[in-house]
């Protein structure tokens, strides 16, 4: 599942989920992942059902018959100021909805705000999450550079988590490092765990889903996008499962789709609108992570306003000469509606290449299809099982038959869906199973398998801050 390179909620918002779960039975939809029995989709290709399809992570072993799809609103909870906290979502895949703002852009008032609303959670998270971080390290061992490897035997894992902070802290947007001193004092913890979960990524990557698509491709013509997260799920991160928007005023509007301690972006989109998801890959690395934490670069790139500033951004950052280099090497996909264009890219130590559709390596399992960027969940695939997908859809691809469809199907996002429909401004999120749910068959682990729920963009960029009367 991963790839080691170098490097509870409290009594009234269980009453909350019960309550939603209670309101969104009414108006849920229950769709069907590919039975033949369902004329909407095409029955699941064969290539799909085999013991090497989705190969690579943790595949849930019971299929759902059908997967629940939620649209009701995100429902109010608390309010600080610059700052409000809703939950999406029903039953037991509720998440957060965060809005932060700040009438100067201040990353520091926003990040306090989110301290102040999730005081208790971010504590959880880093009481749950640094542990399991620490023994993932320390099992990676045999396979970690010899000089991580020895620090981690000597010291410990949290003395090499420790490092990558130490190593990266001069290249971290000083903006950025503001919002993270702005969460410790708001939630009153320690910056040194915020800097930990931050910075582990730096550390790890995990065998991802990118595939974006628009103009012929699509049912629209417009921009359609899936992100799925192949990462350990059982880490149940998914406990902590947010979405965190940006309400800035000078550049676009940022929604961060991940945790709510983790303030890099891996899963993204902003307001113009475009997308972004990454993916491991294995070349031109550093041995030592040092440079611009990738997920901070993520972020960055999305604070612009178009893909080709998006291209010089990554290009030049790329470069060993960089006053701030990447030097991890990883896979991105991008969408942009405005331009109605996507990309791809493949970045790493002094090196980077971009690829729209026809200029990704083709092999047997990985035929090109034109305004289709896709990476799959295993680059190239081990079957034809994503090939034959697209094949029976091409012209009508859209996020919701990424989501319920191709991602089920493929078992691509273990620990996280995303589908976006760009022009619609519409998404469709799944996380896996937390910590606090029952197991059982009716309660897959893997975000593929779990409920949808659809969020309106649109109005979430568009909520207005009335916090000035907390």
């Amino acid at each position: 599942t991963v790839s080691v390179l170098y490097w509870s909620l409290e009594p009234k918002m269980r009453a909350v989920g019960l309550l939603l779960f209670a309101v969104a039975l009414a108006s849920s939809v229950s769709a069907s992942i590919g039975a033949s029995s369902d004329a909407k989709y095409a029955p699941i290709p064969s290539a799909c059902t085999g013991p090497d399809s989705g190969r690579g992570g943790v595949n849930c072993t019971h299929r759902p018959a059908s997967i629940p799809v939620y649209t009701q609103p995100p429902t109010f909870v608390k309010a600080v100021k610059n700052g409000k906290r809703y939950l999406a979502g029903s039953g037991n895949d509720t998440f957060y909805v965060v809005h932060l703002y700040s009438e100067t852009d201040d990353l520091y008032e926003m990040g306090y705000a989110l301290g102040e609303l999730f005081p208790s959670e971010m504590k959880d998270m880093f009481n749950k999450i640094e542990p399991w971080l620490a023994d993932l390290l320390e099992n990676a061992v045999p396979w970690l550079p010899k000089w991580l490897a020895d620090l981690v035997i000597k010291y410990g894992a949290p003395v090499a988590m420790d490092l990558t902070f130490d190593i990266t802290k001069k290249y971290i947007p000083k903006d950025y490092l503001a919002e993270w001193q702005g969460m410790a004092d708001g939630a009153n913890c320690s910056i040194q765990d915020i800097f930990r979960i931050a910075l582990f990524p730096q550390l790890s990557k995990a065998a991802c889903t990118i595939f974006v698509a628009n103009k012929k491709a699509t049912s629209t013509g417009g921009v359609n996008q899936l992100r799925a997260l192949d990462f350990a799920p059982l880490s149940y991160v998914a406990d902590f499962s947010s979405v965190v928007i940006y309400h800035y005023k000078n550049k676009p509007k940022l929604a961060n789709f991940g945790w709510i301690a983790m303030p890099g972006v891996l899963t993204g989109m902003n307001s113009v609108p475009m997308t972004a998801g990454e993916k491991k890959w294995g070349g031109h690395n550093q041995l030592l992570p040092y440079g611009l934490p990738w997920m901070q670069m993520i972020r960055r790139s999305l604070e612009l306003d178009n893909l080709t500033a998006v291209q010089n951004y990554l290009t030049v950052h790329d470069e060993a000469n960089s006053s701030a280099p990447n030097t991890v090497s990883i896979h991105l996909g991008y969408g942009d509606q405005k331009s109605n264009a996507i990309e791809g890219f493949e970045v790493g130590y002094n090196y980077s290449k971009t690829f729209n559709w026809h200029t990704h390596g083709v092999s047997p399992t990985h035929p090109d299809f034109e305004d289709i960027v896709y990476f799959s969940k295993n680059d190239p695939a081990h079957t034809m099982c994503p090939a034959d997908m697209i094949k029976t859809r091409y012209g009508n691809i859209d996020a919701e038959w990424l989501a319920m469809y191709y991602s089920p199907n493929d078992k691509t996002g273990d620990t996280q869906m995303v589908g976006f429909d760009l022009a619609n401004m519409k998404v469709w999120v799944a996380n896996s199973r937390k910590s606090t749910t029952p197991i059982t068959d009716e309660e897959p682990l893997c975000a593929y398998y779990r409920p949808r729920t659809v969020l309106d963009m649109a109005a979430l960029f568009a909520e207005k801050n009335s916090t000035n009367r907390v």
